[in-house]
């Protein structure tokens, strides 16, 4: 049966090949810069509507995956899309490809079934593990290479038997999770490992018939053809639409009813789509790199519906996003504030679903020392009006400001403001609509505190997707030893809910430097740094609440690692309530500070997969502090933080981004461009694409002390 499925899939083409092949590009590793049109169109039939890949009977695309380490490399390091964009060009310029010992070899352990990557890999996570650290790059490589001799139980222990017995039967992960939403939500959530386990221990015994499912079979099936969301919907702006409007809830729901019958996977048209995001295009970036494309689209004399249009038919032969006036537009690093001189530092940012955002900070510039100012920005990073102060009373210092913004685009800023209520700091919030105007009802700024002695400082603030909010803060003295955590909910009028409360149930010593969290129905959590809690000076606890405001279980320790101090937690929680909460701890890494992370399920509980606390940074001179961290829907989430010394001049801004079973997505990379002086104190978002916007202050930068820059990554 895995014979048959490998040969139907090889009926069709993996998107790109052909716009990549008309394409010419270049790649050194496995000489791709012979292939030329004539030697692409010598593989391919064309017409105006499709096309199709001549294969030969001795190709097999997963063991010329295994086989061949430098075409491996290649597509790890996305040079190419696929095996299948390279077996047109090896056909003629290598053809010993396909007939070499080791090729032949692995081909027949799988075309006889004595070889199973993906059972084994299921078999076997913590080889996965291992291909994901980059260790090593095949199950293959790791059976044959060490298992084999060393532990060749890998391969008869029943873990893997159960799993190559589900494999034969057409068991795909993607496609099973895709096929069942709540099967998808239950591993997004940690409550399931993956769909393999709720086959394994379910369904493969009371619900035989998933796999011969009519919809889980095309979905497999409209898989092996090669589609990808992303490039469905690029190409297909009608089927974007009905997506929007509700009348599909996905494309591949249309592919699935109407695309297949419409062969749109084999129109050049969607080739171009998937050739279009393997470069990164984006339709503002081409936008803003070629202005005279923009006085072309929606022209009434025959211009282009889009930038991409203009790609398909003739900015991929110009190689246009490979062009420098491209590339430039990529991860462009922008200045936020207006005002440059004196000192803007502290910011923070908050987005919606769409990707539209605000950046707030602090800055010398109302006429009293400290105040809060904001920017706007729509999901393409544009800057909608100009920069605004947020605090109405001037008078002293407002600083440290925290924002949150609804799945709409409605925010709230809070601040601490020094002898406002009347004693030392405290915490003043308001509210503002999508458009940067405040409200008609509860407009003004607002007092959040209602215990006024001695100060409150600190604040954090969180929101649910339709504008309920809380803010925590520490106050001193309040829970009757030095600092405590303090919080009060807020509906989405602006009005108080309940009374303030304590979040901390430990109240010996200083309990300090809160974050929040909260679902989209509400529920939250709240982090914060307790001294000599755990034993040794400062340590990161936790205490989840529900939508009510409700104590969900006792306080927790989040760190395991208790020596010395971990302090600064930043938390983050997607949309289905699973958590993250990364911090720095000192002497962990071996030099100084370091940076770790502990994920969380909805429950409190940690996952089942990669649930232990572990390092982010793998640079360990010096210091890495001050770590931020944003999560997504689907629980992915990137977090960044400052490191001394290692961009070659004081401090920079670093950031690693990982997927939802803490597998490394995107490794360490540096997000500031400018290097001189210091960059710190960083910020990071994710919006409802998976798209992540930082933001940082900088030293010297803009010309003056201290000025505040961003800079935003697609997904």
């Amino acid at each position: 049966m895995k014979s048959q499925s490998l040969k139907k899939s090889f009926k069709f083409v993996n998107s790109v090949i052909l716009a990549i092949g008309l394409f010419s590009c270049s790649n050194n590793a496995i000489n791709t810069s012979q292939l030329s049109q004539s030697n692409v169109k010598a593989n391919f039939k064309l017409d105006n509507k499709s096309f199709a890949i001549k294969y030969s009977s001795a190709f097999n695309a997963q063991a010329y995956f295994l086989t061949w380490s430098d075409i491996r490399s290649a597509i790890i390091n996305k040079s190419i899309p696929d095996v299948f964009y390279h077996f047109t060009y090896a056909q003629t310029a290598e053809p010993s490809r396909v007939t070499s010992s080791n090729y032949l070899e692995i081909k027949n352990r799988i075309d006889s079934g004595e070889w199973s990557e993906e059972a084994y890999l299921i078999a076997n996570p913590d080889v996965k593990a291992v291909i994901d650290g980059g260790s090593t790059q095949t199950g293959y490589s790791h059976w044959y290479g060490y298992a084999i001799n060393s532990e060749p139980s890998r391969k008869t222990s029943t873990a893997y038997l159960e799993a190559k017995s589900a494999t034969d039967l057409g068991f795909s992960e993607k496609a099973y999770r895709l096929a069942w939403s709540d099967i998808d939500s239950a591993v997004k959530s940690g409550s399931l490992a993956s769909g393999y386990a709720h086959w394994n221990t379910y369904a493969k015994n009371s619900e035989t018939s998933r796999l011969s499912d009519p919809r889980y079979i095309k979905i497999k099936e409209a898989l092996d053809r090669g589609y990808d969301e992303k490039a469905y919907l690029l190409a297909y702006p009608d089927i974007k639409s009905a997506v929007t409007a509700g009348t599909f809830p996905s494309g591949l729901k249309h592919y699935i009813d109407q695309g297949f019958m419409e062969n749109r996977l084999e129109l050049l048209i969607y080739q171009d789509a998937k050739l279009a995001l393997l470069l990164d295009f984006d339709e503002t970036r081409y936008r803003s790199a070629f202005p005279n494309v923009v006085a072309k689209i929606h022209n009434p004399s025959g211009g282009f519906a889009s930038a991409f249009q203009h790609f398909s038919l003739y900015g991929k032969h110009e190689r246009r996003l490979q062009s420098q006036a491209y590339l430039n537009t990529k991860a462009m690093e922008f200045i936020v504030n207006t005002r440059t001189t004196n000192i803007q530092q502290k910011s923070k940012l908050a987005t919606d679903s769409n990707g539209n955002f605000v950046v707030v900070w602090e800055s010398v510039q109302d006429g009293s020392q400290y105040g809060v100012y904001g920017q706007r920005y729509n999901s393409s990073g544009i800057a909608q009006g100009s920069e605004f102060i947020v605090n109405t009373r001037t008078t002293n210092q407002q600083r440290n400001p925290s924002v949150a913004m609804d799945s709409t685009g409605n925010f709230v800023v809070t601040w601490q403001s020094n002898a406002q209520d009347g004693a030392q700091y405290g915490i003043y919030g308001q509210r503002f609509n999508a458009d940067g105007t405040k409200p008609v009802t509860n407009g003004s700024e607002f007092i959040v505190n209602t215990y006024t002695t001695g100060s409150q400082n600190s604040p954090a603030i969180a929101m649910d997707s339709t504008g309920n909010f809380v803010v925590t803060w520490q106050s001193n003295a309040q829970d009757g030893d030095t600092n405590g955590v303090y919080g009060q909910r807020f509906n989405s009028s602006g009005t108080m809910q309940d009374s303030e409360f304590r979040v901390n149930s430990y109240i010996t010593g200083n309990q300090a430097a809160p974050s929040v969290a909260m679902d989209s129905t509400g529920n939250f959590v709240v982090t914060w740094q307790s001294n000599n809690q755990d034993g040794s000076q400062y340590g990161i606890y936790g205490q989840r609440f529900n939508s009510s405001g409700t104590m969900q279980d006792l306080e927790f320790r989040v760190n395991s690692y208790t020596m010395a101090e971990q302090t600064s937690p930043d938390t983050s929680m997607s949309s289905a309530g699973n958590f993250v909460v990364t911090w720095q701890s000192i002497g962990q890494d071996g030099s100084n500070n370091g940076i770790y992370c502990q994920a969380y399920n909805a429950d409190g509980s940690k996952p089942s997969v990669n649930g232990n606390e572990f390092r982010v940074n793998t640079y360990t001179t010096g210091s890495q502090t001050s770590p931020a961290i944003a999560i997504d829907s689907s629980s992915n989430f990137v977090v960044t933080w400052q490191s001394n010394g290692q961009d070659g001049n004081l401090e920079g801004v670093y950031a690693k981004k990982y997927n939802s079973l803490r597998a490394v997505e995107k490794d360490v990379f540096q997000v500031n461009t400018y290097t001189t002086d210091i960059q710190a104190s960083p910020s990071v978002i994710i919006d409802g694409n998976g798209n992540f916007t930082f933001s940082w202050q900088s030293n010297t930068q803009d010309g003056s002390f201290s000025g505040v820059y961003g800079k935003r990554y697609n997904s």
